[in-house]
């Protein structure tokens, strides 16, 4: 808790300044853990998410706005800062809607008064705005609060402008929060070094553009309001005491440096004494490699010992004795690096295949870097501030194993490798001590904002390098060593085990669907590891548990959902079939192996044959657009001895490579030769993956995602995609053009992007699909909502979507509405159609367009205009990035405002497009007409072989529709409407269709025999255009 100390005395008066040190970041923070727990309980009354980005709150009486903020902070000093309020004025305060803010006057004394009865909210507060100001020399932020006895809790907050215009680093001093259970004046003292923040910050360089403090109070007991008189706010430097106490830390650090350096010298003279030794020997043609290691471990132990002198924590340097005693016990016995020495080089098998197992030499290759010159970073919190970016250590996870892995294997031609042992050893000093409590995102920044994932992007190869270490050299390190390193690591392990394990999910009892196959592997890994390490039964529950929600995240053609009940992502397939190899090859678990099993399917059909995956149909905020990894296809090629996923693999590695780290080694372990064999071609099939029909034709192939993702999940930005793929060289994208995005988006503004300014994902679709003999089709009725994750309920907007889509060999055709269901006042209504990658669209006539080998075709619309505009590709990518363009249609309201502002959007207002997507090599599709027929919606037209007919019924009744003239008449007219591929005939002369509530029909005339027709019809259902999930490994 604060300082609090009674006071009815007059204004506090301020003390000198000095700078005091920050602590070690080994010891514990419970300070970040406490405002991690008010984020999260917080998040569901909606307090965090304000706090990112909250909307202007009302001014106080006579109060100004702060204005911009200027790019370099002012070199001013909070030191000179002070509120007493005996001015009267509240000028650059702000509070929240719900509260209230006044000058309270007790005749010789003047204060802020803050009242608020809470409302829908938890929480009230008031800000003070200032120009950035520098906290350097602050050490306290003092102030007087008069107590209303109500109980309730009040939470400091110092704010710095945060990266975007408009957005602000919160440091929460959740710590020190004052218990409002007095009545009267009362002193309060709160130290700036338990000022912490959740999100995306870096202390030394916000601290020196502070911007505000804020007061919050946080209710406690629900219907009791809230009456608070602050006053004589300050920030203060270290007092008298505080800087004796520096100063006298300080003496005793040189001490100890001066008294321990004579000792770590002689320990330095004796190991190049046993050096020299192992030379000798090496010279006499004795193998001396193993031994080398031991001896470079034992050095780098001296070259830690200076690090450790050489850090400003006092506590770090009290840890030298223990440690040069060890080390001098240890050299004191020439024989425990000597021992190592054989007469000759040992044979041993090479089981990886050095010559033959690329996988094996991309690894190796991948670290020779780190075997040039050491890397190292500097002890406690000066080593804490050099890593910046908290996304480093995924990459530090990744490269550790490597080295570990590259120096212990039989073939490699860096086994036993000096300098890659000593920059392995770094980085698992820097994983297992440069954290808090086991989060690296404390004080670093990262893209995008915090990312718990990070912590397991970098345990699980860590860890697993520490066992492998350990493994391969038994003994390297004294115990002192061995045992911090260990320390680290569990702290690390018991963090994941309280943030991401079973804790987790009963606390949120109501997501249904916890899975997140790629970080759930992660975390199984993790147990598994740490249940080998320390054997606490603890581990293996949670590893089970998480094997337990794998299993129910694997869908019927191999693909695991990303998250909930999304469909799969591409990218993070690869990390659960590698993570899910390599717990299987630690544990030879039968349910990993059955897992990998059920993935047979996947890669072949969600993977070009000129080596590039879509990604149409995945989460909408995973839209990547990136090349094929070959480590995923080769695990299971191995594993299974499947030629397709071979052939995936050789295709994707010829473009990529054969990967790099944690993940290509563990391609290497499993990797054996198998024989590859073409991929499936020319088909149109039901992928239960997507739920919904997926086709291939050459380079042109396409999916749409028929998919529910159910209540409070995201929902999609698109429902179809296609893809013109071409031969890639190293490095290209085997992507020609790709029709990434087709929707309609309600505009909430004109200048922010998709996710943030437009609102277009679905909820409450009522969606079927149909797949044909060499085509497919969905249909959809749904909702427009908000972009939510794990929610209880969508946020809908009322705005109805209908689409209707054929999707065949030669192109697709879709038509695509939106209508308001109420009266709406928004920026605008678009079309969009998004394309992609890197490529100038050309105009060929009036409402068509060549991208690449892509032709789009507007065949009719009721908007006003039509523009192209550069387009993210990852929902987040900022303007200077944006790789793909957008055909977007402006409604006409809009249009006529000047896209500016807002305007009404009557009931029943109906923007709709009918455009067509295909191969540059296919005709065009000829008398393309729009059906709207007794509440049926649809389309037909005719392509050489046939003519086609599209009908949706949107409506939740069932509806009979008179047919189109050239449909009631003749024969040969083929119904379709179901995933099975089979057809019925319409009898001839039947005038009218019944379709059942939300329902659509494929009506397809063949112009070709109808012998013919039943071949394609017998080669769509074919075995051979499945892929078989073989029993054997």
């Amino acid at each position: 808790m604060a300082q609090v100390s009674g006071s009815v005395g007059r204004k506090l008066t301020l003390a000198g300044s000095m700078t005091l040190m920050t602590p070690i970041i080994h010891k514990p923070a419970p300070v970040v853990l406490a405002v991690l727990a008010i984020a999260a309980v917080s998040m569901a009354g909606g307090y965090w998410s304000w706090l990112a980005h909250r909307e202007a709150a009302p001014a106080a009486p006579g109060a100004q706005s702060p204005g911009p903020l200027p790019k370099t902070p002012p070199p001013k000093t909070l030191l000179a800062v002070r509120w007493d309020f005996s001015d009267g004025s509240l000028a650059g305060w702000r509070h929240k809607d719900n509260t209230r803010i006044r000058i309270a006057d007790e005749g010789a004394n003047k204060a802020l008064c803050l009242q608020s009865d809470f409302g829908e909210y938890g929480f009230a507060w008031a800000t003070r705005y200032f120009e950035p100001h520098s906290a350097e020399d602050v050490v306290h932020l003092v102030f007087r609060v008069r107590g209303d006895g109500s109980g309730h809790r009040l939470v400091v907050h110092l704010g710095a402008p945060g990266g975007e215009p408009g957005r602000w680093l919160y440091y929460i001093n959740a710590r020190q929060a004052v218990a409002l259970d007095f009545v009267g004046w009362r002193e309060v003292s709160l130290d700036l070094e338990h000022f912490a923040t959740p999100d995306n910050g870096v202390r030394r360089r916000d601290m020196a553009r502070l911007a505000f403090v804020e007061f919050m109070v946080h209710a406690t007991r629900q219907g009791r309001p809230v009456e608070i008189w602050l006053d004589d706010i300050a920030f203060m430097p270290a007092t008298p005491e505080e800087q004796a106490r520096q100063q006298q830390h300080h003496a005793a650090r040189r001490q100890m440096v001066e008294q321990l350096a004579p000792a770590l010298r002689a320990a330095r003279s004796r190991l190049e004494t046993v050096k020299r030794q192992l030379h000798q020997r090496a010279q006499a043609g004795q193998y001396v490699d193993r031994a080398r290691a031991y001896w470079t471990a034992l050095a780098w132990c001296a070259d830690d010992i200076q690090r450790y002198l050489e850090a400003e924590e006092l506590e770090l340097v009290q840890r030298v004795p223990a440690l040069l005693g060890a080390l001098e016990r240890r050299l004191a016995d020439p024989q425990a690096v000597l021992a190592h020495i054989l007469p000759h080089r040992p044979e041993e098998p090479d089981r990886l295949d050095w010559e033959k197992n690329r996988y094996f030499r991309s690894v190796v290759g991948g670290v020779r870097p780190w075997t040039e010159a050491e890397r190292f970073w500097p002890k406690g919190r000066r080593g804490y501030q050099a890593i910046a970016d908290a996304w480093s250590f995924r990459s530090f996870g990744d490269t550790l194993f490597a080295l570990v892995w590259s120096i212990s294997r039989p073939g490699s031609p860096l086994r036993h490798h000096p300098m890659a042992l000593v920059n392995a050893l770094n980085l698992l000093d820097t994983i297992a001590h440069q954290h808090t409590e086991g989060d690296f995102n404390v004080d670093r920044t990262a893209v995008h904002g915090r990312d718990p994932n990070i912590n397991r992007f970098c345990l699980a190869p860590a860890l697993d390098a520490w066992n492998e270490l350990e493994q391969a050299y038994p003994g390297l390190l004294p115990e002192p060593w061995r045992a911090d390193l260990d320390a680290g690591f569990k702290r690390l392990a018991d963090y994941q085990v309280a943030e991401y394990g079973t804790a987790r999910l009963a606390r949120r009892p109501d997501i249904k669907h916890p899975a997140y196959p790629n970080m759930d592997v992660h975390y199984v890994l993790i147990m598994e590891l740490a249940y080998r390490r320390w054997k606490l039964p603890q581990y293996a529950a949670e590893r089970d548990a998480f094997l337990r929600i794998l299993e129910s995240a694997v869908y019927p053609d191999g693909a695991f959902t990303y998250t909930h009940t999304q469909n799969e992502c591409f990218v993070y397939h690869g990390l659960t079939v590698a993570y899910l190899a390599r717990y299987w090859l630690l544990s030879r678990d039968a349910r990993a192996l059955e897992l990998l099993r059920k993935t047979i399917p996947y890669y072949p059909y969600n993977v070009e044959p000129a080596g590039m995956p879509e990604y149409y149909t995945d989460p909408c905020w995973k839209h990547y657009w990136t090349g094929g990894d070959a480590i995923g296809p080769a695990i299971i090629a191995s594993l299974f001895g499947d030629p397709l996923n071979q052939q995936v693999a050789d295709t994707c590695a010829a473009i990529e490579g054969y990967g790099r780290g944690h993940l290509a080694a563990i391609a290497a372990e499993c990797w054996k030769p198998v024989p590859a064999k073409p991929l499936p071609d020319q088909y149109v099939r039901f992928d239960a993956n997507i739920q919904g029909p997926r086709g291939r034709y050459g380079a042109w192939s396409f999916a749409g995602n028929g998919r529910n993702y159910g209540t409070g999940y995201q929902g999609k930005d698109t429902f179809v995609g296609a893809m013109i793929t071409r031969p890639a060289k190293r490095r290209q994208l085997p992507l020609d053009a790709a029709l990434q995005v087709v929707t309609t988006e309600v505009r909430l503004n004109h200048t922010e992007n998709h996710w943030n300014g437009g609102r277009c994902h679905s909820a409450q679709e009522r969606l079927t699909t149909t797949v044909g003999p060499d085509f497919g089709a969905l249909a959809v009725v749904y909702t427009v909502s908000r972009p939510n994750w794990q929610y209880r309920n969508d946020e809908l907007l009322p705005w109805q979507g209908v689409q209707t889509w054929y999707l065949g060999r030669w192109r697709l055709v879709g038509l695509v509405s939106l209508e308001a269901t109420a009266d709406e006042t928004r920026a605008a209504v678009h079309g969009r159609i998004r394309l992609g990658l890197r490529r100038t669209p050309e105009q060929e006539q009036p409402g068509t367009w060549r991208y690449g080998r892509m032709v789009i075709q507007l065949h009719r619309h009721n908007y006003a205009q039509v523009v192209l505009r550069p387009s993210e590709t990852f929902y987040l990518d900022p303007p200077e990035v944006r790789n793909s363009t957008e055909i977007t249609l402006i409604d006409p309201r809009s249009a006529a405002a000047g896209q500016r502002g807002t305007v009404r959007f009557p009931k029943g207002s109906r923007y709709w497009f009918l455009m067509e997507a295909r191969p540059d090599d296919a005709p065009a599709a000829t008398n393309v007409r729009l059906i709207e027929e007794s509440g049926v919606v649809g389309f037909c037209f005719d392509e050489p072989d046939r003519q086609v007919a599209v009908l949706h019924n949107p409506l939740a009744d069932s509806v009979e529709t008179h047919l189109p003239a050239e449909w009631a008449s003749g024969t040969g007219v083929w119904r379709y409407s179901g995933n099975d591929g089979r057809r019925e005939a319409q009898p001839p002369g039947c005038q009218t269709l019944r379709l059942a509530p939300y329902g659509h029909v494929v009506l397809v005339r063949y112009g070709q025999s109808h012998d013919h027709q039943r071949k394609l019809k017998d080669k769509a259902l074919s075995p051979a255009n499945q892929i078989q999930n073989p029993k054997g490994q």
